[in-house]
């Protein structure tokens, strides 16, 4: 162990790791818990060489070798032209010698790449093998495995390793991530990662709506079609749009095009249209004004605080709304949907079958306070559990777990 650990990076790797990841193509199901040791032994190996060296100044220096020998090999051949025989092969003699020192500079800086590139190649497959055959969710190997991807999004050569690597790892390993994935669609379409992370996403979607749609549904909804410039117009005068850039567009076009692709699949086309319906009428009613029902508008309604208002019946969610039944109101139908805010856990089978769904609303509504107001509301599901919601009046809009 000594011997081993006083070797280079590169031959510890070919030594033992190497060997090591060889033998885990054939393990069965019984070793799964060694596999896993190994994998992540490896993959945090590789990944702590290749961030070392992409840290260090040994590239940076390496680089400055060949450029400093290429400029004198140029500067002695321009020299040339004016001189005498003999000073013509003494020059000639620095240029050979510079020449064999430049191919060893190259040398030296393409060995310190390859080895670059293939501590980049084996921490993300190691990861990848990980997280295929671990048991329990383990973020941490999830956040280096992107933090690798995200940090060479543009480099096409990790492109290979990385649509290779996801093809081994359930979609449910990034559903924590499903904030920080959507807010990085848009890409450059030239780049490959901007496909492979929209095919990510996608597939996210599909096999969890409940976890990521409404992160989706956020994305497109904040970021106005760039040629629509009239719906703005009609946007409540409360609620200042936002200044739309290029990459914003982008993620707005992205998020939509995903959220065609789920309308079109076979899978979950209930539940996607519900949530989609269900979103649109939660930012109604979070960018709906309740300033002057809340703060009154007469001295006298200033002076009668109300700690709950009834939700108007000038918005949609109106209709999802039950006063109970000694109202003598019909009860709402549920939802196929589960209460948007509630913490869903997460179904290996992909089916949710057993979810609580969403029931109704109480037909009464509090305030949390402050300059905007949020609005906090009472939903019931299926199974008689109330969730409380905190609903922000804001174009960037998100669902809140339960207060």
């Amino acid at each position: 162990m000594m011997e081993a650990c006083l070797a280079k990076p590169t031959d510890i790797r070919e030594a033992y790791l190497d060997k090591a990841a060889n033998l885990l193509q054939d393990f069965d199901s019984n070793d799964l818990a060694e596999a896993r040791v190994v994998y992540y032994q490896c993959a945090h190996f590789a990944d702590k060489q290749y961030r070392q060296m992409v840290s260090s100044k040994e590239l940076e220096r390496l680089e400055g070798w060949v450029k400093r020998t290429q400029a004198e090999i140029q500067e002695l051949s321009r020299g040339q032209t004016a001189q005498r025989k003999e000073d013509i092969d003494a020059s000639r003699r620095r240029i050979n010698k510079a020449q064999k020192i430049l191919s060893g500079d190259k040398h030296n800086l393409e060995t310190y790449r390859q080895s670059l590139t293939t501590f980049l190649h084996q921490a993300i497959k190691m990861y990848a093998g990980f997280l295929a055959t671990a048991s329990d969710d383990d973020p941490a190997a999830t956040v280096r495995f992107c933090g690798l991807w995200f940090s060479n999004f543009s480099d096409d050569r990790v492109v290979g390793y990385v649509k290779e690597a996801l093809e081994q790892v359930g979609s449910y390993r990034f559903l924590f991530l499903a904030h920080q994935l959507t807010a990085r669609l848009g890409g450059e379409s030239t780049l490959k990662s901007t496909a492979i992370l929209l095919k990510l996403v996608l597939q996210m979607c599909t096999d969890h709506p409940y976890h990521c749609v409404y992160q989706v549904c956020a994305t497109h909804s904040t970021v106005p079609r760039s040629d629509s410039a009239d719906s703005l117009k009609r946007t409540r005068a409360s609620i200042e749009p936002p200044q739309v850039n290029e990459s914003q567009a982008r993620r707005g076009d992205a998020a939509r095009s995903i959220m065609a692709k789920l309308r079109e699949g076979r899978r979950n086309k209930e539940q996607i249209a519900a949530m989609e319906e269900h979103f649109r009428i939660s930012l109604e009613w979070a960018q709906h004004p309740i300033k002057d029902m809340v703060r009154g508008t007469t001295s006298k309604d200033k002076k009668d605080k109300k700690d709950e208002f009834p939700i108007p019946k000038s918005v949609r969610l109106c209709d999802l709304v039950w006063a109970g039944q000694e109202r003598g109101t019909r009860c709402p139908a549920s939802q196929p949907i589960p209460v948007s805010t509630a913490l869903i856990p997460i179904d290996y089978s992909k089916r949710y079958d057993n979810s609580p769904r969403l029931h109704y609303y109480k037909a009464q509504f509090s305030v949390a306070g402050g300059v905007n107001l949020p609005k906090i509301n009472v939903c019931v599901d299926d199974q008689g559990t109330t969730h409380k919601q905190l609903v922000g009046i804001h174009w960037f809009y998100l669902f809140v777990p339960d207060l």
